[in-house]
């Protein structure tokens, strides 16, 4: 039976307090007197947007959203921030999408702050956001099309249990076809394509075909490369007292997952890597917003983005859908940069030579994915069936909304301060229980959090030299990288290992 969530009265919006730094908040008085988001060369008219009056919270999470989209440190290198102003140029008149968006905004507080208030914003405007999705799915049209794939998208985003996500991305593909005839005139053409590659025709009815029925018999042998590699990238890094914590917190993610019985069913994948797309989503743009980012912080994304096309084969029913896919731009980014930076003069040849050397590792596991790509498509093994229609659609959103339960979660969302320790086991637990399908994290085990790392120059590798390298780089550098904070990289004595191919 259908939901009828025009029925169902949200609650009043939550009181929360997210004053942001005074130079912020003066350019926020800018955009009330003038009606105009103004950010780069990003610019809106907030008037226009009809049916929905901007609060001033609406306006700093606007500006949260919009923030990283605003800089080319972090745009290039993660897999959202150059997404969200297409979104809010495509909300024009859809206040469902402007709350899909204030959802998203909130929720990137709440990693930032460790803020309840902002998670519980997250709660209202996701639901909100819900009800108007399903209301617009009843009226879906040329019109309406964008906003409608906006809002499905930002939402699954947020989604933490596999009824709401499975959901949410059958609907993506089923915008995404009825969209053919004018795609090329969306304002999402570009993200559309990234859906299409990502979403299987039949998601989520896929069925494990010839192609994969080997994996299990490789995740061993993949699970231990990737975590053989993590480890040389946090030898290399020791001295790193910020970011060493989340290499750490990658490495023990594997060797969680290398203690589990593999993942069988699609629920049972989603809640394997539930985590760790969280973090794709929120450290790299955590460690690009910090002042002493540098080229290193780029090879720590490298690895976080490499493993998620290497986890893919495990994961055959979600991975393509949930994070291996988003991951490939940025990852791209990444080499080119690099690439560039080869070019230069700004580091020692032993430096770069150690630099470049890590950065095989990524390569080549692009390189296989690339191929496992290739083998898959030229196989046609996979049968492509028509997904649900949105009448479907529409009756799961129903759904969705009506399992919502507002701010009933205490804990907040990820705390950026320190790495997670959590067993694989309790992934499970994520969306599992009653209350909002958004924002909510697994059951946790808290390690040690007194020391931002436990590493420290007693625990070196003795084949690393650290030789000291004087300040003052003064090349101009497009990204605002800081060349001076590469003090240490000897040379490295470690074996780089070529990922399987999978057949």
């Amino acid at each position: 039976m259908d939901t009828h969530v025009a029925d169902i009265q949200p609650p009043v919006q939550p009181v929360a307090d997210l004053s942001f730094p005074q130079p912020i908040e003066a350019t926020l008085d800018r955009w009330q007197q003038s009606g105009e988001c103004v950010l780069g060369s990003f610019r809106i008219n907030i008037h226009a947007q009809q049916g929905h009056i901007y609060t001033r919270n609406d306006l700093r999470l606007i500006y949260q959203a919009l923030w990283s989209a605003n800089h080319p440190q972090t745009t290039e290198f993660t897999v959202w921030s150059g997404k969200t102003p297409k979104f809010l140029a495509a909300a024009t008149s859809h206040p469902f999408l402007v709350h899909a968006i204030l959802a998203f905004g909130s929720q990137s507080l709440a990693w930032e702050r460790n803020s309840a208030d902002a998670k519980n914003l997250a709660y209202y405007h996701g639901g909100i956001a819900l009800q108007g999705l399903q209301n617009a799915i009843s009226q879906f049209s040329r019109e309406n099309a964008d906003a409608v794939l906006a809002a499905s998208i930002l939402l699954s985003w947020q989604a933490n249990d596999w009824r709401s996500w499975s959901s949410l991305v059958s609907g993506i593909r089923t915008v995404i076809n009825s969209m053919q005839a004018w795609k090329a005139h969306s304002y999402l053409a570009d993200i559309m394509l990234e859906q299409e590659v990502s979403i299987p025709q039949n998601f989520p009815g896929f069925v494990s075909s010839p192609f994969f029925d080997d994996f299990h018999n490789n995740a061993s042998t993949t699970l231990h490369q990737t975590h053989d590699a993590i480890e040389n990238l946090q030898a290399y890094l020791f001295l790193r007292e910020e970011e060493a914590p989340w290499v750490e917190q990658l490495k023990d993610y594997i060797t969680q997952l290398q203690g589990v019985r593999p993942a069988t069913s699609p629920e049972e994948q989603f809640n394997h890597l539930y985590s760790f797309r969280k973090w794709l989503f929120w450290i790299p743009t955590a460690l690009l917003q910090a002042d002493n980012r540098d080229y290193q912080t780029l090879l720590i994304l490298a690895y976080y983005y490499a493993t998620a096309l290497q986890l893919e084969p495990l994961y055959p029913n979600v991975s393509a859908a949930f994070c291996s896919t988003m991951v490939l731009k940025p990852l791209e980014e990444i080499f080119k940069t690099f690439a560039t930076l080869q070019q230069s003069t700004l580091f020692p040849d032993q430096q770069m030579d150690t630099l470049i050397a890590l950065l095989q590792y990524p390569k080549q596991v692009y390189a296989s994915y690339n191929d496992r790509k290739l083998r898959r498509e030229s196989n046609g093994r996979i049968p492509r069936l028509s997904p649900p229609g949105f009448d479907r659609f529409g009756s799961e959103i129903g759904h969705t909304y009506e399992d919502y339960r507002w701010g009933s979660h205490a804990s907040p969302a990820f705390p950026p301060q320190h790495p997670l320790r959590h067993k694989v086991s309790d992934i499970s637990c994520a969306g599992s229980g009653l209350g909002s399908p958004y924002l909510e994290v697994p059951n946790l085990q808290w390690g040690d959090t007194s020391s931002a790392s436990s590493l420290d120059s007693t625990n070196a590798p003795s084949s690393f030299a650290l030789p000291s390298i004087s300040a003052g780089f003064d090349t101009d550098d497009m990204y605002g990288f800081s060349k001076a904070a590469l003090e240490y990289g000897g040379a490295t004595s470690f074996t780089l290992t070529a990922p399987p191919l999978w057949a």
